[in-house]
């Protein structure tokens, strides 16, 4: 949207962000809770832009957008990136942009019907990079075997989906001799690493660490056949017209995105949380959905450029509101503020 609106881009952390700080009028702030100079900073930056919407993306960037909200009587946007509800109390903003139909209907439910967008378009149509492409196969080596592929960080947090990957791979194994399960992450747990090697010790299946293939991993889809991914991940595949199986909360294989399973795997955000009833597996060598097509329509970012520029447009005629902003703010404070203790 750069050519439509003139973003400002505040990058709020303990580090800079490798995807967004290529963006125009990009500002990183090493903003820790009690940084009283880091918000001296926040201020005087947004003092010289002078933006006319504030829009933040996750709570503790709430936080810190509605004390500017306040101060220079600018409307807020939320946009809430997908993950579980959460409770019912949600922070003041004066517009919230929802990537799932769960977090829709519970913001809906709890008293912001008028407010909730449902956007769930988020991924840049995506370019093939070719180099990285030819790099990735000639790696694995392994001629003209087709490959299943999953994205994940290496940790326990993701057990269900390394075994569901894996149950995956077994059954397709059964129609397709040459099959390969490869696994690319960054190791966060060592000996859950180690334990995972272990427990599936097979010459088809690969588990890659490099640094060169988990830096934007996603680039690595179109040298693939299957892909099983969640949220975003999945979202990515379909840009390249991959098949997409997506892990489950209480089935124990992922179940593969088509036209009919769509409606209740997007409504959780093709994550793995989501708990699917009444099921039948049927996994063949073929399949007749377009992947490519569901991400047009429902994923690309393309479809929903005039949306949010609408969406800013109609907001920008407001001011803050600050009685609203005000009465939940202290709750927030303090949730942003507390202490975390190690027990």
């Amino acid at each position: 949207m750069t050519g439509i609106v003139n973003p400002l881009v505040v990058n709020i952390g303990v580090s800079a962000s490798e995807t967004i700080k290529c963006l125009p009028n990009y500002n990183f702030l090493p903003l820790v809770r009690w940084n009283i100079l880091q918000y001296y900073r926040l201020f005087k930056i947004v003092n010289r832009f002078k933006p006319d919407v504030i829009n933040a993306y996750d709570e503790k960037s709430l936080f810190i957008g509605r004390l500017l909200s306040l101060f220079y009587n600018i409307p807020i946007v939320y946009t809430k990136c997908g993950g579980s509800n959460g409770s019912k109390f949600i922070p003041f903003a004066s517009r919230y942009v929802l990537y799932s139909g769960e977090n829709y209907e519970h913001y809906k439910n709890n008293g912001y019907n008028d407010k909730s967008i449902l956007i769930p378009n988020r991924v840049l149509r995506p370019t093939v990079e070719h180099s990285v492409v030819k790099d990735f196969l000639k790696y694995l080596n392994i001629g003209d075997g087709k490959i299943i592929l999953r994205i994940s960080r290496f940790n326990r947090y993701y057990d269900l989906t390394f075994n569901q990957s894996v149950r995956l791979y077994e059954e397709i194994k059964s129609q397709e001799n040459n099959l390969h399960l490869v696994f690319v992450g960054i190791v966060q747990d060592q000996e859950y690493f180690n334990e995972l090697c272990n427990r599936y010790s097979s010459t088809n299946i690969h588990f890659v660490t490099e640094n060169r293939f988990t830096h934007f991993a996603a680039r690595l889809i179109p040298a693939v056949d299957f892909v099983v991914a969640t949220g975003r991940g999945a979202m990515e595949a379909c840009a390249h017209n991959k098949r997409v199986f997506c892990p489950t909360k209480n089935q124990s294989l992922p179940i593969e995105l088509t036209l009919d399973s769509f409606k209740f795997l997007s409504y959780y955000n093709f994550s793995e949380r989501s708990e699917i009833s009444n099921v039948r597996f049927k996994i063949t060598t073929s399949t007749s959905t377009s992947t490519k097509e569901l991400f047009d329509k429902y994923f690309c970012t393309d479809a929903v450029i005039d949306k949010y520029y609408q969406l800013y447009k109609s907001i920008c005629s407001e001011k803050s509101d600050r009685i609203n902003n005000l009465s939940t703010l202290l709750f927030q404070a303090i949730r942003f503020f507390r202490p975390k203790f190690k027990i």
